[in-house]
């Protein structure tokens, strides 16, 4: 599909999301519970992207393009409702805006965002101005051509602004495609989306147990549970296309940026050492450049169903914990998981927590949990630096030196980093609660 192809695209995809905004939202369920996107937590965004430094209640400004039904605005609006920067909202469905707006109404922050609707490929055209941070979730994948829109992405962000992207992965919608071309192949594309949906329903009731589909079902919601949007979405899509890991860290370059880090939904099934046990043959894929180790771990999984990431416009912009003045933080999760306080209370020194990922999968985080470790776990309060903590620990562990306290400290840190339940922050710029 060619650029000349885009106007047709747009104008299909628009019609589909008209149709059924997605994902389904109700914006009555604000008064009971906030949303989490796990690319916006802007304490990790900080630490992936602006190596914990930037102030994010000052003049920071953030776009989300393609933001459908809300879930990206309304959990950056909540986060900086006191910020002093825009929030910019664009997307080509006046139905999914609608409803992103009535979110925010019931959280009182309608007006701390500008809609727009319209396609994200004329933002340059816009009088926008440059962005520190731009959201793209489950966008790029249905333009008719992706690579010339994460390019006008990047031509929207500041010199050293980043973006959240999410995109499909090949190897995981495998069924899902198959799928797809059968639909496209003997479908009645002159029905409505209403009938377009339900003879669909209908002949996935009929799925053998060989079709690949049914084989990965259980990374997918259950079938019988899976509304009309959802539905629509998923196997009846006019423009769809996905994306393995070279072809990331390819598209990424491409656009003049720098893959930063995935995601923590994502991240743990890119590290070869969760999927490669013989000692011999992870030594050998650890010797190869990181793109390819990850290229490794998504072939050997076969289960990575959408890619999420970070990418930046200037290189090396993870915090370090070599740098003196960041302060570990705790994030919204883990103060969901109530970490901390696990941590404090283990009755053993073997400290284990189940955390869920995608596609019904659990991933445990394991540390040591003797005395050193929860006193770190203690001083970490948001407000002491790394060295500051590890002084403070010296003086209460005198038969510790300050080398073997900090390699101690930075096993716990990168156990809990792993997924992010900690980052860092410099000391001068203020925590952004969740």
């Amino acid at each position: 599909m060619t650029v000349a192809d885009a106007p047709a695209t747009s104008a299909r995809v628009r019609k589909q999301y008209e149709y059924l905004p997605y994902p389904h939202r109700e914006p009555s369920d604000e008064k009971k519970r906030l949303l989490i996107t796990g690319l916006d937590e802007l304490n990790c965004v900080n630490h992936y992207c602006f190596r914990g430094k930037r102030n994010l209640l000052g003049n920071f400004r953030t776009l989300v393009a393609g933001g459908g039904t809300g879930d990206a605005v309304v959990f950056l609006a909540h986060q900086l409702q006191k910020g002093m920067g825009d929030i910019v909202y664009v997307d080509l469905s006046d139905a999914s805006q609608q409803v992103a707006r009535q979110r925010l109404r019931a959280r009182g922050l309608e007006n701390r965002v500008k809609w727009i609707q319209g396609s994200l490929l004329d933002l340059p055209t816009m009088n926008l101005g440059k962005f520190d941070y731009i959201n793209c979730s489950g966008v790029l994948h249905h333009l008719a051509d992706p690579n010339a829109g994460l390019a006008t992405l990047s031509g929207m962000l500041k010199d050293d602004g980043a973006i959240g992207l999410m995109v499909y992965g090949e190897y995981g919608r495998t069924g899902v495609y198959h799928l797809q071309n059968l639909f496209r192949l003997i479908g009645n594309r002159e029905a409505s989306l209403a009938d377009q949906v339900a003879e669909a329903r209908e002949l996935l009731k009929t799925l053998p147990i060989c079709n690949w589909y049914k084989r990965g079902a259980e990374l997918f919601q259950p079938l019988e549970s899976v509304g009309d949007t959802e539905l629509l979405d998923l196997f009846l899509h006019t423009q769809d296309r996905a994306y393995t890991v070279p072809q990331i860290y390819d598209w990424v370059e491409g656009a003049g940026l720098h893959f930063a880090e995935w995601s923590a939904d994502a991240r743990i099934w890119y590290r070869p050492s969760v999927a490669f046990h013989d000692d011999a043959l992870l030594d050998r894929i650890e010797k190869l450049p990181r793109r390819e180790q990850e290229a490794a771990c998504e072939l050997f999984w076969g289960s990575i169903i959408k890619h999420t990431l970070w990418a930046t416009k200037q290189p090396n912009t993870v915090a370090s914990w070599a740098d003196d003045d960041v302060a570990p933080t705790w994030t919204r999760l883990a103060g969901v998981l109530e970490v901390r306080k696990s941590i404090l209370e283990s009755p053993t020194p073997n400290w284990c927590l189940d955390i869920p990922k995608p596609g019904n999968a659990k991933i445990q985080a394991r540390c040591l949990a003797d005395e050193v470790t929860k006193r770190f776990v203690e001083l970490a309060d948001g407000s002491r630096t790394v060295i500051g903590i590890l002084s403070q620990l010296v003086s209460e562990f005198p038969d510790r030196d300050v080398e073997r306290l900090n390699r101690e400290c930075v096993d716990v840190f990168n156990v809990l980093n792993a997924n992010d339940l900690l980052t860092l922050r410099d000391k001068s710029v203020p925590f952004i609660p969740g």
